[in-house]
Protein backbone atom coordinates (compact mmCIF):
# COMPACT_ATOMS: atom_id res chain seq x y z
CA UNK A 1 0.00 0.00 0.00
CA UNK A 2 1.64 3.40 -1.20
CA UNK A 3 1.40 5.90 1.29
CA UNK A 4 -0.51 9.12 0.60
CA UNK A 5 1.62 11.51 2.66
CA UNK A 6 1.09 15.35 3.17
CA UNK A 7 3.48 18.15 4.65
CA UNK A 8 2.99 20.78 6.38
CA UNK A 9 6.03 23.11 6.87
CA UNK A 10 4.05 26.26 8.07
CA UNK A 11 2.21 24.33 10.69
CA UNK A 12 0.70 27.12 13.10
CA UNK A 13 0.55 25.09 15.89
CA UNK A 14 4.62 24.04 15.79
CA UNK A 15 7.01 26.02 17.29
CA UNK A 16 10.32 26.36 15.06
CA UNK A 17 13.28 24.02 15.99
CA UNK A 18 14.42 24.74 19.20
CA UNK A 19 18.14 23.93 17.97
CA UNK A 20 18.38 25.94 14.80
CA UNK A 21 15.48 28.36 14.65
CA UNK A 22 14.04 26.41 11.06
CA UNK A 23 10.59 26.29 10.87
CA UNK A 24 9.12 22.72 11.96
CA UNK A 25 7.68 19.92 9.60
CA UNK A 26 4.85 17.45 10.01
CA UNK A 27 4.58 14.93 7.36
CA UNK A 28 1.61 12.69 7.76
CA UNK A 29 0.56 9.55 6.07
CA UNK A 30 -1.11 5.95 6.01
CA UNK A 31 0.46 2.53 4.94
CA UNK A 32 0.76 -0.85 6.41
CA UNK A 33 1.27 0.90 9.96
CA UNK A 34 -2.18 2.62 9.95
CA UNK A 35 -2.14 6.06 10.01
CA UNK A 36 1.68 7.69 11.38
CA UNK A 37 3.60 10.93 11.04
CA UNK A 38 6.84 12.20 11.12
CA UNK A 39 7.53 15.17 13.24
CA UNK A 40 10.84 17.38 13.67
CA UNK A 41 13.00 19.96 12.30
CA UNK A 42 12.71 20.57 8.60
CA UNK A 43 16.52 21.07 8.42
CA UNK A 44 16.52 17.26 9.19
CA UNK A 45 19.32 14.89 7.49
CA UNK A 46 16.90 13.16 5.02
CA UNK A 47 15.46 15.96 3.75
CA UNK A 48 14.44 16.08 0.26
CA UNK A 49 15.64 19.72 -0.41
CA UNK A 50 19.06 18.81 1.35
CA UNK A 51 20.45 15.97 -0.74
CA UNK A 52 24.02 16.32 0.10
CA UNK A 53 23.19 16.40 3.89
CA UNK A 54 24.67 19.76 4.55
CA UNK A 55 23.62 22.40 6.84
CA UNK A 56 21.42 19.86 8.78
CA UNK A 57 20.21 20.00 12.45
CA UNK A 58 20.86 17.66 15.32
CA UNK A 59 17.29 17.84 15.92
CA UNK A 60 16.15 15.39 13.00
CA UNK A 61 12.29 14.31 12.76
CA UNK A 62 10.47 11.16 14.77
CA UNK A 63 8.34 8.76 13.28
CA UNK A 64 5.03 8.00 14.99
CA UNK A 65 2.09 5.98 14.43
CA UNK A 66 -1.24 7.33 15.91
CA UNK A 67 -1.74 4.19 17.93
CA UNK A 68 1.46 4.94 19.82
CA UNK A 69 1.73 8.38 20.55
CA UNK A 70 -1.43 10.89 19.28
CA UNK A 71 -0.60 13.39 16.92
CA UNK A 72 -1.58 16.27 19.92
CA UNK A 73 0.92 14.92 22.45
CA UNK A 74 4.01 14.87 20.03
CA UNK A 75 2.84 18.15 18.61
CA UNK A 76 2.84 19.32 22.73
CA UNK A 77 6.42 17.54 23.25
CA UNK A 78 8.16 19.32 20.18
CA UNK A 79 6.54 22.75 21.27
CA UNK A 80 8.36 21.94 25.06
CA UNK A 81 11.38 24.33 26.06
CA UNK A 82 13.72 23.33 27.91
CA UNK A 83 14.70 26.38 30.45
CA UNK A 84 18.17 27.55 30.30
CA UNK A 85 20.65 25.16 32.15
CA UNK A 86 21.96 25.82 35.54
CA UNK A 87 25.63 26.15 37.02
CA UNK A 88 25.57 22.76 38.43
CA UNK A 89 24.16 21.39 34.77
CA UNK A 90 27.58 23.83 33.34
CA UNK A 91 30.04 22.69 35.74
CA UNK A 92 28.62 18.79 35.32
CA UNK A 93 28.93 19.68 31.07
CA UNK A 94 32.59 20.75 31.74
CA UNK A 95 33.69 17.86 33.54
CA UNK A 96 32.17 15.53 31.21
CA UNK A 97 33.91 17.76 28.44
CA UNK A 98 37.26 17.56 30.29
CA UNK A 99 36.61 13.53 30.79
CA UNK A 100 36.52 13.11 27.23
CA UNK A 101 38.88 15.35 25.75
CA UNK A 102 41.47 13.58 28.17
CA UNK A 103 40.69 10.37 25.89
CA UNK A 104 39.99 8.61 29.25
CA UNK A 105 38.46 5.29 28.02
CA UNK A 106 37.80 2.16 29.29
CA UNK A 107 36.90 -0.05 26.12
CA UNK A 108 40.08 -1.13 24.00
CA UNK A 109 37.81 -1.00 21.15
CA UNK A 110 37.53 2.79 21.27
CA UNK A 111 41.41 3.12 21.00
CA UNK A 112 41.62 5.16 17.89
CA UNK A 113 38.27 4.63 16.90
CA UNK A 114 37.23 7.58 13.54
CA UNK A 115 34.34 8.30 16.02
CA UNK A 116 36.13 8.67 19.45
CA UNK A 117 38.66 10.96 18.04
CA UNK A 118 36.12 12.55 16.49
CA UNK A 119 34.43 13.34 19.94
CA UNK A 120 37.86 14.16 21.82
CA UNK A 121 38.60 16.52 19.29
CA UNK A 122 35.24 18.52 19.16
CA UNK A 123 35.30 18.34 23.50
CA UNK A 124 38.68 20.37 23.27
CA UNK A 125 37.18 22.58 21.03
CA UNK A 126 34.52 23.02 23.04
CA UNK A 127 36.35 23.63 26.32
CA UNK A 128 38.83 26.18 24.23
CA UNK A 129 35.42 28.29 23.62
CA UNK A 130 35.08 31.25 25.84
CA UNK A 131 31.42 30.04 26.71
CA UNK A 132 32.34 26.46 27.90
CA UNK A 133 35.59 27.51 30.03
CA UNK A 134 33.50 30.05 31.68
CA UNK A 135 31.06 27.84 32.92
Amino acid sequence: MESEAKRMSENPELKPCAHCGAPAELEQGSDHHGSWFNLGCSRHWGHQRNPDHTNTCIAGRIFYTETEVPLAEAIALWNTRAGLPTQTDLTALVAALTLIASGCTTRPEDVGNPTVLWMQKEARAALASSEVSSA
